[in-house]
């Protein structure tokens, strides 16, 4: 989630905040991240923006989560990342589409680190490896996000194409 760092003092759960980008990883837990500091600040941004929230943390994703954001009209980031569960399965936990478009964003294969998946793809002049799950999954979100009338966007690192 990009924030002002004015506005990042609100969650002391982050463990990085560079060039405005606050990170929460993946061992964060709810209270100390606080989806009630999450909601505080929906409630005071801007409404002239869209936002979307990416979070690295699987526990996270629970119908508490789901109404902070679409009380705010805030999309969840489904994230193809290591320490997630498929896309699908974060759809599932969702229940719904919290905002008037939704977003994917392809990163690493399931269960492999940043580190690894780095070390596999090196150096970025051909496809190592195909992830079908991931695949099907980003089309069948597509799809819903497109049959409830809503934009998608998908958001690869430069280098995924190498990867997928």
């Amino acid at each position: 989630m990009t924030l002002n760092r004015r506005s990042a003092g609100i969650f002391r759960g982050a463990s990085k905040v560079d060039n405005d980008f606050i990170e929460i990883e993946r061992h964060t837990k709810a209270p100390a991240c606080g989806l009630s500091r999450l909601d505080v600040f929906f409630s005071q941004a801007s409404k002239d923006f869209n936002y979307a929230v990416e979070i690295r943390n699987a526990g996270l994703v629970d119908p508490e989560y789901r109404q902070v954001l679409e009380r705010h009209g805030v999309a969840h980031v489904y994230n193809h990342w290591s320490y997630m569960p498929p896309l699908s399965q974060q759809h599932q936990r969702m229940e719904s589409f919290t905002a008037p478009f939704t977003v994917l964003r392809l990163l690493t294969p399931l269960k492999m680190s940043y580190e690894v998946a780095k070390k596999r793809t090196e150096p970025y002049h051909k496809i190592v490896g195909e992830l079908p799950e991931m695949r099907r999954d980003t089309v069948e979100l597509v799809k819903k996000a497109m049959k409830k009338q809503r934009r998608a966007c998908k958001l690869p690192p430069p280098r995924s194409r190498f990867s997928q």
